[in-house]
């Protein structure tokens, strides 16, 4: 990480200022790469009721980690920098966001709750100025122009609810262009308050689990999850979500039902086959309901790959 040399009695630019913050901005960045990798990934931001219930919901406070220009623009007398790096834009406070439901009878409308990584130019002043022609007088603003200036270029993360299609039987609408889906908040027709069961985790949430990354890693929550699919076919929602296969990947889920024939396991990318020690179809029964099965994942099995059974408790 680089570091700003000055000495005493130097007279001190404002880019060597200007530089140490983006130094110090552009190290925390390849850290948390070499962490999350390019990300994005998400930190907090829990969306929970509120509290009495109402048709609002808390989103929590929280941090995005998002690939981004060191800067889009020109930061003071820096000019822009098209280098990329992971940013953490950061929600110290709760927000509430307002949802509203459909006006027909018998329908819902599926509200996603996504993010983003945006910066931003805030707390604007006007500022003081050397004056050489009166040092006892300082200038207001640049040239005495009594204009303000913004004096902090913040990293933050913006939340937002999009609506999607009211219907009976409603689905989320995708991410917008640069965010990333968090939740799903379902609201039906005449609904007075928001309840915990009409708050579900996004199925392709990057989001960090809630006891924090290390103890994510103790327990092997990363790796485990809980079926959601039907008979023979699989389905795991893992945290954060899971977003490329590699060789060896193993996932270890349990199981809702006992499969009966050739099956599939969908790990948040797609479905694949799951197959047996063998490299064949499952038969039947070799997953069980209840059962904690093991999977790995093989790139040269099958036409584009497949899930291998290891085992699975119960059987």
């Amino acid at each position: 990480m680089d570091r700003q040399t000055v000495y005493a009695g130097q007279i001190l630019p404002e880019t060597t200022l200007l530089q140490m913050t983006k130094d110090s901005m552009i190290g925390l960045g390849k850290l948390a790469a070499t962490i999350f990798g390019n990300g994005p990934i998400v930190n907090g931001l829990a969306v929970t009721p509120t509290n009495p219930t109402s048709l609002q919901v808390n989103v929590g406070a929280g941090e995005i980690y998002s690939l981004q220009a060191v800067d889009g623009s020109a930061f003071s007398t820096l000019p822009a920098d098209s280098h990329q790096i992971i940013k953490q834009g950061i929600l110290l406070d709760a927000i509430q966001l307002t949802l509203t439901g459909p006006g027909t009878s018998g329908q819902s409308i599926a509200y996603l709750i996504q993010a983003t990584y945006q910066d931003q130019d805030a707390n604007p002043a006007v500022l003081p100025y050397y004056n050489s022609a009166n040092p006892n007088q300082a200038l207001s603003g640049p040239g005495n122009n009594g204009q303000s200036q913004n004096t902090v270029r913040k990293g933050v993360v913006v939340v937002q609810a999009k609506a999607g299609v009211a219907s009976a039987s409603p689905t989320p609408p995708a991410p917008d262009s640069g965010f990333v889906g968090l939740y799903v908040v379902t609201v039906s027709y005449g609904q007075a308050q928001i309840t915990a069961a009409n708050i579900q985790q996004y199925a392709g949430a990057p989001l960090i689990p809630n006891v924090g990354l290390l103890q994510a890693i103790q327990s092997g929550s990363l790796s485990f999850a809980m079926d959601v699919g039907s008979t023979n076919n699989y389905v795991v929602n893992l945290t954060p979500a899971q977003t490329i296969r590699q060789e060896g990947d193993v996932i270890r889920f349990k199981a809702k039902t006992t499969n009966n024939g050739a099956s599939t396991l969908n790990d948040g990318i797609g479905a694949v086959p799951l197959v047996g020690g063998a490299h064949q179809p499952l038969q039947g029964g070799e997953v069980i309901a209840n059962g904690d099965a093991w999977v790995q994942w093989n790139s040269s099995v099958g036409a584009n790959g497949s899930y291998i059974l290891l085992e699975c408790t119960g059987g």
